[in-house]
């Protein structure tokens, strides 16, 4: 986070009317800009909440250095990209707060993550399992489906012993299983299929080959 970008909402200016504190340190901001873009923002300022009409908001159990993050990426004179640096710190806010926009653009990065280059395979398991954590944890369906179609061809093994496999749900767990289950049964029954096809081709040419030597004993044969 570059110095001037971190230290933006520390003083306040014209259009500041609220004051968020996290950590015992000021945020000024704009209630109207925060419930445009947060319904979570937007009831706690015109509902029926204590918080209507206070000035100073305290914000317990939140980072400030994480907030600052959250709100450098939906403030409309910043509008930070996501990036790997922070959408671990952005995205539970996003949802928290939810602001669907923004948990869109965390679901788009993870999709270019891993799509770079059009080689999946260049996404090693470590990342593959955070993504996925990420994905599954806040309901990105997407990048869900499309760690899931990658893992399938994983040794489920070896994901497994990276610490966040924990964090990711059972339903997911068992989806994944369920896709590299179907990998391993198709090519099973197209192999099946195909000795069955195999043995039936023998066993005519079989049959076919017993009744020309037959013939050929029979000296019914080249005649």
């Amino acid at each position: 986070m570059s110095s001037h970008k971190q230290f933006f909402f520390e003083e306040p200016d014209s259009k500041s009317d609220i004051t968020l504190i996290v950590e015992n340190r000021k945020l000024h901001l704009n209630k109207a800009v925060l419930s445009y873009v947060s319904p979570v923002f937007d009831r706690m300022f015109h509902g029926d909440f204590e918080e209507k009409t206070k000035s100073e908001i305290s914000l317990p159990g939140k980072d400030y250095e994480k907030f600052v993050k959250f709100l450098l990426c939906v403030h409309p004179a910043t509008l930070a990209e996501i990036t790997k640096q922070n959408i671990d710190d952005v995205l539970p806010l996003a949802d928290e707060y939810q602001v669907e926009q923004l948990k869109e653009n965390c679901a788009s990065f993870l999709e270019r993550q891993l799509v770079q280059c059009c080689d999946k395979t260049k996404v090693n398991n470590t990342d593959l399992i955070h993504y996925m954590m990420l994905a599954d944890n806040f309901s990105l369906k997407q990048p869900l489906e499309t760690c899931l179609d990658i893992a399938a061809f994983r040794r489920y093994s070896n994901l497994e012993k990276i610490e966040e496999f924990k964090q990711i749900s059972d339903a997911t767990k068992v989806s994944l299983l369920s896709r590299r289950l179907s990998l391993i049964e198709t090519p099973a029954m197209l192999m099946h299929k195909d000795m069955t096809q195999l043995k039936c081709t023998l066993s005519s040419a079989g049959e076919y080959l017993s009744c020309v030597e037959k013939r050929v004993y029979d000296g019914s044969v080249g005649g």
